[in-house]
């Protein structure tokens, strides 16, 4: 019992000076993967505050291949949109202790162990970390090598349970997710009913594989309101023959090389279009 009382008060001492080492910064980290919106957070170390960021891309316009700029606005009028037009759509939310301190010491990590890709680059994703503090900037971005996929796979799981109950969240972080190595086609939302939503082209390469992987069911709902496919012929072809009853939740619009396929009027079911 001495013993066990030794070895906790050690623990909770080094735990105490972890803590106090901490400096107090702003460390952002961002994902920018190829073909979808970027992720960004922002770690407060001094108040253990974890904030999601969404830029209001309605404020934007695109001008050329890929640059940005803000909407055409005399000086005056743009100052005042910038002031007050909600630029971005920001969450914050406090985390435990035990939170903080793995998201905290994955960041670190990612920072320290940085590697210089020289400018190779990666048609995949890119990560970028800055941390601020009163008297140092610290910025490091990763292409290629990838950072570690343990200490990513931190950050995205602390993100998620952050933010749980926001579906922007939810959604922005199943795109980036999507290009990570151990990174799958679907998400099973439930299982009871079976809810699953898909995530990434669908085509006769995969098709087996996943259906496959999928738990048996007498029905099954498939989402897809964050799915993006080329032929969506063959992903109802073949959840129709494992599942006896499909049900589709799918978005308003549907998108395929550069134009909408269909847009809900008010009294389209989009069953109809299905079968």
């Amino acid at each position: 019992m001495k013993y066990n009382l030794i070895i906790i008060t050690i623990l909770l001492t080094l735990n105490s000076c972890q803590q106090q080492s901490v400096k107090d910064a702003i460390i952002e980290f961002k994902t920018s993967p190829s073909w979808h919106e970027d992720l960004t957070v922002q770690l407060n170390t001094k108040s253990q505050e974890l904030t999601f960021i969404k830029p209001n891309t309605w404020m934007y316009r695109k001008t050329g291949e890929k640059q940005k700029v803000f909407y055409e606005l005399d000086s005056i009028t743009q100052a005042i949109a910038k002031k007050y037009g909600r630029i971005d759509f920001r969450i914050t939310k406090k985390l435990s202790d035990n939170d903080f301190q793995k998201l905290y010491n994955a960041f670190q990590y990612l920072i320290k162990n940085h590697k210089e890709d020289k400018g190779l680059g990666l048609d995949g994703m890119t990560y970028y970390i800055t941390s601020t503090t009163a008297d140092t900037i610290i910025k490091v971005d990763y292409h290629m090598p990838e950072p570690n996929e343990k200490k990513v796979k931190t950050i995205f799981n602390i993100i998620k349970n952050t933010f749980e109950e926001n579906i922007v969240v939810q959604l922005t972080l199943e795109n980036v997710e999507r290009y990570t190595p151990s990174s799958k086609d679907y998400k099973i939302v439930s299982r009871n009913p079976l809810y699953v939503r898909m995530l990434e082209n669908f085509n006769h390469r995969n098709t087996e594989r996943i259906i496959d992987e999928l738990p048996a069911s007498d029905s099954i709902y498939v989402d897809l309101i964050n799915y993006e496919g080329q032929n969506d012929s063959i992903l109802i072809d073949a959840f129709h023959k494992k599942y006896p009853k499909v049900e589709w939740i799918v978005p308003p619009r549907i998108w395929w090389i550069g134009k909408f396929l269909h847009e809900y009027k008010g009294e389209v079911h989009y069953q109809d279009i299905f079968h």
